[in-house]
């Protein structure tokens, strides 16, 4: 930044080059997860006035993200809370998260996971299912790019800060995949659970379509369910040793 007695041409250019270089630090942070970032101008707030509104409103939602993702990072673990009974956190009598520093020393590289994803046929479809037949709640919605949206979920029983990302299944190669991995019976991700006939019952009650199991396997159960949005996905309960 400029000193504070530079003439004022020389802070306000200072301030700008600040600014972008954030914009460009979000945008990089976030760029991998997810496939329309790029479309995105690279600084709107080189734009006019008359001009900005609507980049920074496409750009909240991962300017939020960042922030969510520092306050995370800041404060204490929030004690599991709802009635789902997917996860392996506290409610689920599994064992409570612990946090760690985000440039940990050491051995760590000071990478950590933030987000998950499952791509799905429809988005609406995904927020109904993922909320209403599997009990997690929305972390973010918000317009990205046409009538597709940034729309993430957590599980009330899961360690808090990890998001799942419902991305919509917008490109043809992805779609071929999604679809092999569907035909072949595999699922797409695996969630956690505590009691594995407590949570086919919760989800039997909502109607949801269990396709295979439980079958034990090996050191764990695990269940395939049908989300509706073109997955299979696969519960898991880790059975205690003999």
């Amino acid at each position: 930044s400029a000193p504070a007695h530079a003439p004022r041409a020389h802070r306000e250019a200072a301030a700008r080059r600040a600014r972008a270089r954030a914009h460009e630090l979000a945008r990089e942070r976030l760029r991998p997860l997810y496939p329309f970032l790029p479309l995105l101008p690279s600084a709107p707030l080189s734009l006019p006035l008359s001009r900005r509104g609507p980049l920074l409103h496409a750009y909240g939602p991962f300017h939020r993200a960042c922030r969510a993702s520092r306050r995370h990072m800041a404060e204490p673990d929030a004690p599991s809370q709802g009635d789902s009974p997917l996860g392996a956190g506290p409610a689920a009598g599994g064992r409570a998260p612990t946090r760690r520093p985000l440039y940990a020393t050491g051995t760590s590289s000071g990478i950590r996971i933030q987000y998950a994803s499952v791509p799905v046929d429809d988005q609406v479809k995904a927020k109904t299912f993922y909320t209403e037949k599997l009990g997690f709640h929305v972390i973010s919605d918000d317009p990205i790019v046409g009538k597709h949206r940034w729309l993430t979920v957590g599980s009330p029983d899961g360690v808090q800060g990890v998001e799942l990302l419902l991305e919509p299944n917008a490109l043809p190669a992805a779609q071929v995949y999604q679809k092999a991995l569907y035909a072949d019976g595999i699922p797409c991700a695996t969630f956690m659970v505590g009691d594995m006939d407590k949570t086919l019952a919760f989800l039997k009650a909502r109607d949801v379509t269990i396709k295979v199991g439980p079958v034990k396997a090996g050191p764990v159960i695990i269940a395939h369910i049908d989300d509706t949005c073109g997955n299979l996905l696969q519960l898991t309960q880790k059975v205690a040793a003999a």
